[in-house]
């Protein structure tokens, strides 16, 4: 509607604290999406700062992910601990990842492909479910350098991206 205080095709969250969202479907490494994010209205990749936001933008992942769990998608973040290895932030604020996003086990430094020994470099945050219905998104740890994250046994999944246009 017209009353909305975001650009068209971006969802109002300012009662959640999270200004406006934007669901940006096209596989990209996290620079890229950082960059695509930045084009779009000066946006940034979404910081979570509680489990209602965490709530609130699951509803919308799940919308595009559908129920099938060979449809989903993983999701970038704007987490990271590319400056200091497991200082997990976000890029936009500098404010601590908080431990309720974290899937169990996770950050671990080891790609999804890995077999036995694990000598992993990941240090981007990106939401993904296990699908199925309402399912719940939670954060992992994968290069910033994938656009796409191959499994064994399993397909491969594109890394889309949230985009965000809030003030800090």
């Amino acid at each position: 509607s017209s009353n909305s205080r975001c650009p068209e095709g971006w969802v109002d969250a300012f009662d959640l604290g999270m200004g406006c969202l934007h669901l940006l479907q096209q596989p990209l490494d996290w620079e890229s999406a950082v960059a695509m994010c930045k084009v779009m209205g000066g946006a940034h990749l979404v910081e979570i700062d509680n489990p209602d936001q965490l709530a609130f933008l699951q509803q919308g992942l799940n919308f595009v992910d559908g129920t099938s769990w060979v449809s989903h998608h993983y999701w970038w973040t704007a987490a990271n601990d590319l400056h200091l290895e497991g200082d997990w932030v976000w890029s936009n604020s500098d404010f601590a990842v908080q431990d309720f996003l974290w899937s169990s086990d996770q950050p671990n430094n080891c790609p999804p492909s890995t077999m036995g020994v694990c000598s992993g470099d990941e240090n981007c945050g990106a939401l993904v479910s296990p699908g199925g219905d309402m399912a719940e998104y939670k954060m992992v740890d994968i290069g910033c350098d994938l656009s796409v994250v191959h499994n064994h046994h399993a397909p491969s999944y594109d890394i889309y991206s949230v985009c965000q246009i809030n003030d800090y």
